[in-house]
């Protein structure tokens, strides 16, 4: 499986257990300049920008580790100029990161609801 096909692969598990969760999915992969997110949703009135993170082998450390400073910077910049464009202004935001693991075959989730950056 190649670089892009794991990441939606993982991207979809997510997206399932984040609807499993109550939140409505806005939309994914959201590219500009500063970079992406990996998917936009919505819940209890809160737009959340959440990354997606996923190992299949604990040599490099969880999933969520993997969220540099650099990453955070970018998700919020993104973020920022997702809601300009699409003239959000009131609206509470929030950042979320789930952390995906393979183990014993199967996806084991660690949703953080409220990173702070």
């Amino acid at each position: 499986m190649n670089k892009r096909a794991h990441g939606k692969f993982f991207e979809d598990l997510a997206v399932d257990f984040l609807k499993n969760k109550g939140y409505k999915i806005i939309q994914r992969n959201f590219n500009c300049s500063f970079g992406e997110i990996d998917i936009i949703a919505e819940k209890n009135s809160i737009l959340c920008f959440i990354e997606v993170k996923a190992r299949t082998k604990d040599i490099f450390g969880t999933p969520l580790s993997a969220i540099t400073l650099q990453k955070q910077k970018r998700m919020i910049r993104v973020a920022e100029f997702y809601c300009m464009k699409n003239k959000i202004a009131d609206k509470p935001i929030r950042f979320e990161a789930i952390g995906i693991e393979v183990i014993n075959n199967k996806p084991v989730f660690d949703h953080v609801e409220n990173i702070v950056f």
